[in-house]
């Protein structure tokens, strides 16, 4: 599955199963959906890839898809955690983790 499949379900999912979700996260999430779908899976690989042809201090922080929904994340695990009996909320965060290789310390992320 590619790159930007991977963030479309996660998105998805996320946002069709979550009970309580707040108005900020929720905007943040349909943002990255409308992005995902304006690029191609080329263009999300290329912004992903963490490459660049300028000196660091030259280059400005772009708000890639994938940068903006791993933010997010700290924000969505906690969505999940008050929603503990949601099976498919915990799937998704399941997801997110093996997709960023997040690992879980003490059940709280950083």
């Amino acid at each position: 599955m590619e790159k930007k499949q991977q963030m479309e379900q996660i998105v998805n999912d996320f946002l069709q199963h979550a009970q309580s979700i707040s108005g900020d996260l929720k905007s943040n999430l349909n943002q990255v959906k409308e992005q995902l779908q304006s690029m191609s899976s080329e263009d999300i690989d290329m912004k992903s890839d963490h490459v660049f042809t300028s000196p660091a201090n030259q280059h400005q922080q772009q708000d890639d898809p994938q940068s903006m929904l791993q933010s997010m994340y700290g924000e969505m695990e906690r969505v999940a955690r008050q929603e503990q009996d949601n099976q498919q909320l915990q799937e998704v965060i399941q997801q997110m983790r093996y997709y960023f290789n997040i690992e879980e310390k003490d059940g709280f992320f950083p």
